[in-house]
């Protein structure tokens, strides 16, 4: 079980965040882990602080988005980096998981202009493929009107 095998205690809330942050397996907000657990009596404040738990015991990561609000991941499949891009839409801010290893692994050092680097991330950003055809859609509705 993930739970122990990171120290921490099995509880009924921490097995339902784990399962759907697991079966989504992409960066989550607390406000979708809430939606897709409803049935279950989970108020934001127990999301947030079952998902601070997870993040401490480093079973969770937190991904920063460019809204400056934070999603939450777990990779522990088999094949899956923790060290992964992250690409995100500028328009809606959907925010998804490159894991497929396309890019090679960039090269950090670990020390660099007097600090010691402990982290790096890479963040990819451009249009999902849903705002690409909404964006191809409105051109041809503006286009027919004229």
């Amino acid at each position: 079980m993930l739970l122990r095998e990171h120290g921490i205690k099995v509880t009924t809330t921490r097995l339902l965040v784990l399962k759907a942050l697991l079966d989504r397996h992409r960066p989550t907000s607390p406000q979708e882990l809430l939606e897709s657990i409803p049935d279950e009596g989970l108020d934001q404040v127990t999301v947030y602080r079952t998902l601070t738990t997870l993040v401490e015991s480093k079973l969770a990561q937190p991904v920063s988005t460019t809204d400056g609000s934070r999603r939450f991941e777990v990779h522990v499949c088999e094949g899956c980096r923790v060290d992964h891009p992250h690409l995100q839409c500028r328009r809606c801010g959907e925010l998804d998981c490159l894991e497929e290893g396309i890019l090679p692994p960039p090269i950090i050092p670990t020390r660099l202009g007097g600090y010691l680097i402990d982290e790096a991330k890479l963040y990819l950003f451009g249009t999902c493929p849903a705002c690409q055809t909404a964006e191809k859609s409105n051109r041809g509705a503006s286009t027919s009107t004229r």
